[in-house]
């Protein structure tokens, strides 16, 4: 990408020039995040004019919450803004639901799944300084830790979405309001910013214009330290990190290695092992409180900790996390040869593998229908040969199975006869001889790490 050396050091549009220079390459698309508003107006003014010079593929979405009785009208304005630019505009109509969140934290979330799923390579925010300043600020009230109060990058990229791109993030609200009174622009003024009812107007109308007043370089400052706690924060997941190589094992947290480490340390490896699990940090007081729990578990005690969407369970001294799923009734799968089967029913993946001398017999097993099937109670297997058969209830309590797990157990048959339980055995008739052709089946769990 080209910096457009023609433009005035000084003013916005080169700034935001060089902004771009820095992230994005000739022929990438960048969707601007169109609300009507001055600042996304003004951004989508600034990139239209450089689209042509610099081969930026652009477009624009409007997201229409519906919380408002004049959001039609804004939505009218922005196709005919992007009209008159000749910008393609997607129209997304979303409903919230505060769920608990409140909504502003609704709204952001219900914005952020569009987002996820537009072709661009970027989404262009018109998150500017003052944004910056009043999230820290709002933050620091909720009592957030260092991830909260870190400053919100220029670029964030999470792998196979479209990066979401600030370039406005360094300057102040002022700065943008006077380009686009210069430039002469027309924008639609959202009637929620007044209300200082909610906590981010209340701190922009009331409170962040005393704070001005006497320290005028605020915005900057308080950039400046959300900056530094971003950089506490990527320590502290780098330290994460280095601690989970030992303590997390196959997904699962050693709860002995857990009680070696100090206080603090330990709160930083449980957010991360949550974090891998894809659950949301949970509050101080609760992470608190799992911790204590975790940390005066006895290898048999059966430990549940509930989270939002799941459980933490405790098995021979490690957690586990287990999402909630719906216990499914009884099913049955056939399965044809394929190397994976997806067992929809209990959210796995069923993976076979060819062996010599291991494993199921391969011709025995090809005689008949091969089935997969969920447990209804009173199998019986014979691992075996010099044994007699035996309940799988009792196999599955001699292997120390989980007893979460349990419930979720795919049975392999053969003709109704069950050949093969996957971690505990397989049926004598049907084990493969050595040298023999043999087939080995392994259950792999989506909600695991």
């Amino acid at each position: 990408m080209v910096v457009l050396r023609k433009l005035n050091k000084n003013n916005l549009e080169f700034r935001i020039n060089t902004v771009l220079a820095r992230y994005v390459r000739p022929g990438q698309k960048i969707c601007v995040a169109l609300s009507g508003g001055m600042d996304s107006v003004a951004l989508l003014h600034i990139l239209d004019k450089f689209r042509n010079a610099m081969d930026i593929d652009l477009s624009a979405v409007h997201i229409n919450h519906q919380l408002s009785l004049n959001s039609s009208e804004w939505e009218d304005f922005c196709r005919h803004l992007c009209d008159e630019k000749n910008v393609a505009l997607t129209i997304a109509q979303v409903t919230i639901s505060p769920d608990g969140m409140g909504i502003e934290a609704s709204a952001r979330r219900a914005r952020y799944d569009v987002f996820r799923h537009l072709d661009a390579h970027f989404i262009a925010l018109g998150h500017h300084l003052d944004d910056q300043a009043e999230t820290l600020l709002l933050q620091l009230l909720r009592g957030a830790g260092v991830s909260g109060l870190s400053a919100m990058p220029t670029l964030r990229q999470i792998p196979g979405e479209p990066g979401l791109l600030r370039p406005f993030l360094d300057e102040p609200r002022e700065i943008i309001r006077h380009y686009a009174e210069e430039s002469s622009l027309k924008w639609v003024h959202d009637e929620s910013n007044d209300n200082i009812g909610f906590d981010r107007n209340y701190l922009r109308h009331k409170v962040l214009p005393v704070i001005g007043s006497r320290f005028s370089a605020y915005r900057e400052t308080f950039s400046r330290a959300s900056r530094h706690l971003s950089e506490s924060r990527v320590l502290l997941e780098d330290l994460a990190k280095i601690d989970a190589q030992e303590a997390i094992v196959d997904g699962q947290l050693d709860l002995a290695v857990l009680a070696l480490m100090r206080r603090a340390r330990q709160k930083n490896l449980l957010r991360y092992f949550l974090n891998l699990h894809s659950f949301g940090a949970p509050s101080a007081a609760n992470l608190d409180d799992m911790l204590d729990q975790l940390l005066n578990a006895r290898s048999d005690s059966q430990v549940l900790i509930q989270l939002s969407v799941g459980q933490i369970r405790c098995h021979k001294g490690f957690a586990h996390v287990i999402r909630d799923t719906v216990k499914p009734a009884g099913w049955e799968i056939l399965w044809s040869g394929e190397p994976e089967l997806v067992l929809h029913p209990i959210d796995s993946l069923l993976v076979v593998k060819k062996t010599i001398g291991l494993g199921v017999s391969r011709k025995k097993l090809l005689s008949g229908v091969v089935q997969i099937r969920s447990r209804h109670g009173g199998e019986r297997l014979q691992p075996d040969c010099r044994r007699p058969h035996r309940t799988l209830k009792n196999l599955l309590q001699e292997a120390a199975m989980p007893s979460w797990e349990r419930s979720l157990l795919p049975l392999i048959y053969c003709d109704d006869i069950l050949v093969m339980v996957p971690g505990i055995g397989i049926n004598c008739d049907f084990q493969a001889k050595p040298e023999e052709e043999g087939i080995v089946f392994e259950i792999v769990r989506k909600n695991t790490v």
